[in-house]
């Protein structure tokens, strides 16, 4: 299994796409990790809320928007995990 990350803020539409390629290409096993630094976009919200109930996604909601440390703490946490060989 791999792990994506992705990191966003107020992008709905190009999250939707980015999603919307990995489901309809990737034919390895993977879980989706979305970093959300705070987004305030309802469409961006709307979007969340609908991967969110996508097995294969686990969004992260960050309550300030702390860009790149969100994603370190993600990748860091992963790491301790053990559940990625990647990170």
């Amino acid at each position: 299994m791999i792990d994506i990350v992705i990191m966003t803020k107020d992008d709905g539409y190009f999250l939707e796409r980015t999603i919307n390629s990995i489901l309809e290409t990737v034919s390895v096993q993977y879980r989706i990790y979305i970093v959300d630094n705070a987004s305030s976009s309802p469409q961006q919200l709307v979007i969340l809320d609908r991967l969110e109930e996508i097995q294969s996604i686990q969004v992260i909601r960050n309550s300030f928007n702390l860009w790149v440390l969100g994603l370190n703490k993600l990748l860091s946490t992963l790491n301790k995990e053990g559940r990625s060989k990647y990170f």
